[in-house]
């Protein structure tokens, strides 16, 4: 067996097979299988607001989803939370969280078949701009069959004060 070097992963499997029939010579043929190897897990991101004042808090919800007919166990995940911003709170689904400098570590135990698991993460921006929440799949086992990994999504926060207000232009490279 070789490892593709290609998306989606795969694996290339050679053989061969031989066959004889009333007592013939046998005949052989080289057969090559190319297996793709399936994602396991999905992340999914979403923010209470794509825009919020200054103030307000900024709430994601992170689903872990399992896609595959068996148990996924021992997921790690790291949260990188959005720069210009303070940790308020978070719970997830069948796991715990460890929170430092910024990054918040969690660990999931099982999700079933078929089920997700559950992040609800809320921050308090301390500064105007884009915030912009990333998380990903750390457990080495997990991170080449998940999908979205790393996960992000933005959301821009503004003053309440028009002379203080950003402009609302976003540039992407």
């Amino acid at each position: 067996m070789e490892k593709s070097k290609f998306y989606p992963p795969s694996t290339f499997v050679n053989s061969t097979a031989s066959v004889t029939i009333n007592g013939t010579a046998p005949v052989s043929a080289s057969i090559r299988l190319y297996i793709i190897e399936t994602s396991c897990l999905v992340l999914m991101q979403t923010v209470n607001s794509c825009k919020i004042p200054l103030g307000d808090n900024l709430t994601y919800v992170i689903y872990v989803l399992n896609k595959i007919n068996c148990d996924i166990c021992n997921i790690t995940l790291e949260d990188k939370i959005p720069n210009g911003s303070s940790f308020v709170y978070t719970c997830v689904d069948n796991g715990g969280y460890e929170y430092c400098k910024g990054k918040v570590f969690y660990n999931i135990d099982i999700i079933r078949p078929g089920t997700f698991s559950k992040i609800v993460l809320s921050v308090n921006p301390t500064t105007f701009g884009d915030m912009i929440n990333s998380i990903e799949v750390t457990s080495k086992e997990h991170i080449k069959y998940t999908v979205n990994n790393p996960s992000k999504v933005c959301c821009t926060v503004f003053s309440h004060d028009k002379t203080q207000d950003i402009p609302y232009y976003r540039y992407f490279t």
